[in-house]
């Protein structure tokens, strides 16, 4: 099933192939999902959210097990929600990169310390730069013959 559904000005979208979904909006499966690949369950947990409407989100990989098409129009469709709610909170734990086009602040975390906070664009230049550091810091040397004594 193809296709989107209105509430108060958010839409949500699917595009889901499990048989269980193509019966439609009243379409059945159990309680524990089976039948649904990650993804489709991701899917349908967001949907749920998405139709809440809530003021807080917090979301911990939520396209980890979607496909790029579907993670896509999810990220279409989390954005277009996010802008009409204007006085929401949007709390992302993620690895990919392109999710963070969601955020206007980042908080970078290593051991368990706040390494990087602060707006989006200025958290991400001062990764890179970073970055470039470590890669110089990197650079193999040429080796050299350990030499001990009588041992060449």
């Amino acid at each position: 099933m193809t296709g989107c559904l209105k509430r108060r000005g958010a839409r949500v979208c699917s595009s889901m192939s499990s048989p269980c979904i193509r019966r439609g909006w009243n379409g059945r499966s159990s309680k524990a999902g089976s039948g649904l690949s990650g993804g489709q369950r991701q899917l349908v947990h967001l949907t749920r959210a998405l139709l809440r409407e809530p003021q807080l989100w917090l979301l911990d990989e939520p396209t980890a097990s979607m496909d790029q098409p579907l993670e896509r129009r999810i990220i279409g469709a989390l954005r277009e929600n996010l802008d009409a709610r204007p006085h929401s909170t949007l709390v992302l734990v993620t690895h990919k990169p392109h999710l963070l086009a969601l955020v206007g602040r980042l908080i970078v975390l290593g051991n368990g310390k706040i390494m990087l906070d602060g707006p989006r664009d200025q958290v991400l230049k001062k990764m890179q730069e970073m970055a470039g550091q470590v890669k110089k810091a990197d650079t193999p040397q040429p080796l050299r013959p350990v030499q001990k004594e009588g041992v060449v």
